[in-house]
C-alpha cells in the first residue's frame, strides 16, 4: 500500500514541477480567458455562470433535473479589435446525478494564417444534494504560420458545494503537460489552484443580488484573485460590475461592467472588459435552456 502511495505522490509532484513555469510566460495563455459574457468575474473558479461555458472554466456547476439543454453562442473583440474570437458551450442532464458538456473555440488573428483554437469535453456529478464533482479535458492550439503552431492537452477538476444561496467551489485548472518547441524551447502551461465563493439572495420579490470572490494561485508562483456583484431585476434583467486582479499572470488586470436579458428560455448579454495594456475588450453572447 505504501507503495502505490508514494508511486501517485510522485506523480503529482511531478506533474506540478513540470507545470511550474515562470509567472506571466505560460503557453497558450488565451486558455485561461473566460468565454462566458454573463460571468461576473474572469477567473476559473466561477460560481454563478451558464453551464453552457463549463468546459472552459469550472466543470462542477451545480445542475438539478430539470435543467436538459443549455447551448451558447458567444463573441468577443479582445484588445481593441486585435483579435476576433468564436467561442460555442453546450451542456446536457442526462439525469440528476450526471451532465455532459462540449465546447469548442476559434479564434483567427488575420495575420499570417495564425489562430488559436480549442475543443474541449467534460463531465459532472452529484454526489448528494450540495456537492457536485466535474472534469473537462480540452485540446488547445496555436498557429503562429502555415509551418509553425504549438498544442497541448489539459484538464479542469473541481468540486462545488450549494447550500441555499451559499455556493463555493475548488480545484485545480488548465493542468497539463509542457509545450515544447525546437524553436522556442519548453513552456507549462498557466495552470493554477483555482478557489470561489459566492452567495445570492432575494431583497423583496423582484429584486436578487449576488456577489462573488475567485482566486487563482498559479504554480509559477503568481497570484491573481476577483471579485464582482450582479443585480437581476424580476428574472429579467441583469447588471453586473466586476474586477480582475491579474498580478503577474497571463491574464491582465482589467475591469468588468455587463448587462443581460431574459425570457422564454433565451438569455442575451454583453460585456465591456476595460484595463491595463490589454485596451478594451467586449463580449458578446446569446443562449438557450430547454
Amino acid at each position: 500500500m505504501k507503495r502505490y502511495i508514494t508511486l501517485i505522490a510522485s506523480f503529482v509532484v511531478s506533474v506540478l514541477t513540470a507545470t511550474a513555469g515562470e509567472p506571466g510566460f505560460e503557453a497558450l495563455p488565451f486558455l485561461r480567458l473566460s468565454r462566458n459574457p454573463a460571468a461576473i468575474s474572469g477567473g476559473s473558479a466561477q460560481v454563478f455562470a451558464s453551464r453552457a461555458y463549463s468546459v472552459f472554466s469550472n466543470p462542477a456547476l451545480p445542475f438539478s433535473s430539470d435543467e436538459g439543454v443549455d447551448v451558447a453562442l458567444s463573441y468577443a473583440r479582445w484588445g481593441a479589435g486585435e483579435a476576433n474570437e468564436v467561442d460555442f458551450g453546450g451542456a446536457y442532464s442526462l439525469s440528476d446525478r450526471f451532465s455532459l458538456s462540449l465546447g469548442f473555440s476559434y479564434a483567427p488573428s488575420g495575420e499570417f494564417s495564425s489562430a488559436d483554437m480549442i475543443a474541449g469535453i467534460g463531465a459532472g456529478f452529484r454526489i448528494t444534494e450540495s456537492f457536485t464533482l466535474g472534469a473537462n479535458v480540452k485540446y488547445a492550439s496555436s498557429k503562429l504560420s502555415d509551418a509553425y503552431s504549438l498544442g497541448a492537452v489539459a484538464g479542469d477538476f473541481f468540486v462545488t458545494y450549494q447550500s441555499s444561496g451559499l455556493v463555493a467551489t475548488a480545484g485545480v485548472s488548465t493542468l497539463g503537460t509542457p509545450v515544447e518547441s525546437q524553436a522556442t524551447g519548453k513552456y507549462s502551461l498557466p495552470s493554477s489552484a483555482a478557489f470561489g465563493l459566492g452567495y445570492g439572495a432575494f431583497a423583496g420579490n423582484t429584486l436578487e443580488l449576488r456577489a462573488q470572490l475567485t482566486a487563482d494561485c498559479y504554480f509559477s508562483g503568481a497570484l491573481a484573485a476577483g471579485a464582482g456583484a450582479e443585480a437581476i431585476i424580476k428574472d429579467m434583467v441583469s447588471v453586473r460590475l466586476g474586477y480582475d486582479y491579474g498580478g503577474e499572470s497571463v491574464i491582465p488586470s482589467h475591469a468588468t461592467a455587463g448587462i443581460g436579458f431574459r425570457f422564454s428560455g433565451f438569455r442575451f448579454d454583453a460585456t465591456v472588459l476595460a484595463g491595463g495594456d490589454a485596451g478594451t475588450s467586449m463580449l458578446f453572447g446569446a443562449a438557450y435552456s430547454f
